[in-house]
């Protein structure tokens, strides 16, 4: 890196750039906006020192010493026995790299294109040491302290991100090459997630979770046989349906290394959909395999429109759609129909009548029965792509 005008300015300008990162630490970033006027100051005390070191070293193209990490695990180890989010820590770092490039931008001349592109490029590495050794450090003054809730927070993120950690996860107390079942809950109506996360602590105190966007995330470390597992998981999702009511999805799907959490996150994601659509789902966790008509007639808008057409002829008839989706809620029990519909058997067998007359496709067959199921589905079904067929 060369060593021209352009850090020197930055050495001018130091003290407002120091003052503007810290604003917008306090502005931008929950826990440190919530901090009282004492710890502001030594924030602002912080960044000065941190920024003074970041200039030193980027004068003489040099990375962080181990000094000046030891510096940067300092304060590691202060949030951590003030309790601070780790989240939000590593957030400031993020907001304080953005707001110093925007200061350093706008002290920039025509001619200091290069030198800016090389500092630029000597941050984004530095950056990442330095994040790594506070977080290193906070980590292990809550694992010394026997809280590893942030640790598996922060390995929950890495794995879905795609962006697995060893060093997290045997923080973490995670074996770091353990593969994951992952199980995905969204509720059909509201749900206290606090009363949710309780029910999942007691009942898999191993698992990583939590809510997010309406949806309940969890992956449960497992062996390359997840049988173990999935009992567990099927025996969660009851206890789910206790706490937040019977209105739930769940889809599960196998990660078999850290690595392909992300991959099965998705897999579980579309399941959900697929699952949603379902005339006759119950409360447990569905599989992909178990989803393959429905994701068939989700791929093929063709196919989906034909089916969802079978029923446009059941609009000129008395409650029949809606007596078809009771009949498959009750799994099929004509005298479970009769009673949820409120209605005598020979109306229910009247307006199966009606419904072969209409439809051409006759519910008293298996046949009929599995087409005006998918024709059901149809109808609620997103239009899914195929991602072997996306275009690069």
């Amino acid at each position: 890196m060369t060593t021209g005008g352009f850090l020197h300015r930055l050495r001018t300008r130091q003290n407002r750039t120091t003052i503007t990162m810290h604003d917008a630490m306090i502005t931008l970033v929950p826990g440190y906006h919530r901090l009282p006027a004492s710890k502001c100051a030594l924030l602002l005390d912080e960044v000065r020192e941190t920024w003074d070191v970041t200039l030193k070293r980027a004068m003489t193209n040099e990375p962080f010493t181990a000094e000046d990490l030891s510096l940067l695990a300092m304060i590691g180890q202060r949030r951590a026995t003030d309790h601070f989010p780790l989240a939000d820590i590593r957030a400031g770092f993020e907001v304080a790299y953005v707001t110093g490039l925007r200061e350093c931008f706008a002290s920039a001349a025509a001619d200091d294109r290069a030198e800016l592109i090389d500092f630029t490029s000597w941050g984004v590495d530095q950056l990442d040491r330095a994040v790594q050794a506070v977080t290193n450090t906070y980590l292990q003054v809550c694992r010394d302290t026997g809280d590893l809730r942030p640790a598996r927070e922060l390995l929950l993120q890495n794995l879905l991100d795609g962006t697995p950690a060893p060093t997290v996860a045997t923080t973490a107390g995670v074996d770091p090459a353990t593969g994951f079942l992952v199980l995905l809950c969204r509720p059909r109506n509201g749900v206290d997630w606090s009363r949710c996360a309780a029910t999942v602590r007691a009942a898999l105190p191993d698992a990583l979770f939590r809510a997010d966007s309406g949806e309940l995330i969890i992956l449960l470390p497992t062996l390359e046989n997840a049988a173990p597992a999935r009992v567990g998981i099927a025996d969660l999702v009851l206890a789910l349906g206790r706490t937040a009511g019977p209105g739930m999805y769940a889809t599960q799907a196998f990660a078999p290394t850290p690595q392909a959490v992300p991959a099965a996150v998705d897999e579980a994601r579309e399941a959900l959909l697929l699952v949603a659509a379902m005339p006759d789902v119950r409360l447990r966790p569905y599989q992909m395999q178990e989803l393959l008509i429905e994701l068939a007639v989700a791929r093929q808008p063709a196919v989906r429109q034909r089916l969802a057409d079978l029923l446009t002829p059941l609009g000129s008839g008395k409650d029949l759609t809606h007596t078809l989706e009771t009949l498959f809620d009750c799994g099929l029990d004509r005298e479970r129909t009769t009673k949820a519909l409120h209605i005598h058997r020979r109306t229910l067998t009247y307006r199966l009548q009606r419904i072969r007359e209409l439809t051409g496709i006759n519910p008293a067959t298996a046949h009929g029965i599995q087409v005006l199921r998918s024709a059901l589905v149809a109808t609620r079904l997103p239009v899914l792509t195929d991602p072997r067929h996306k275009k690069p």
